[in-house]
């Protein structure tokens, strides 16, 4: 099955200095639209992936604060908040975001895989 929704959207390479070390997606998501039915507008770091032989590097916290810069200027659309999902068992994934300031939501994309929700204010301070 190919899903095809119509939301804004993204595509970023992630570099360090001129080597490609992973990619992100971001997506504005209008607020009561399937299949999140978020409370209002946001945007979601639909995927951020950093290469297996780049990873613990810092790589990744440092992508994480740079797309959240970018998703500040509201390239898509106004939001107020920004969203990701995280497998509850990444305990350093989740960390890293804490940091960032996500708080953790009872919502799940899906619940085989417990993909929890986690959402922070787009006007939060990027450190």
């Amino acid at each position: 099955m190919n899903l095809k929704f119509s939301y804004p959207d993204v595509c970023l390479a992630l570099y360090n200095e001129s080597e490609p070390v992973g990619f992100t997606k971001i997506v504005y998501v209008p607020k009561c639209v399937a299949p999140y039915q978020f409370s209002e507008d946001s945007y979601m770091i639909d995927a951020m992936m950093i290469d297996s032989q780049h990873q613990g590097k810092g790589y990744g916290k440092e992508a994480l604060y740079q797309v959240l810069r970018y998703i500040e200027s509201k390239p898509l659309g106004e939001a107020d908040s920004v969203k990701l999902t995280c497998d509850d068992d990444n305990v350093t994934a989740i960390g890293i975001y804490e940091k960032a300031g996500f708080h953790r939501t009872d919502q799940f994309t899906n619940r085989e895989k417990r993909l929890r929700i986690y959402t922070r204010s787009i006007q939060n301070a990027v450190q």
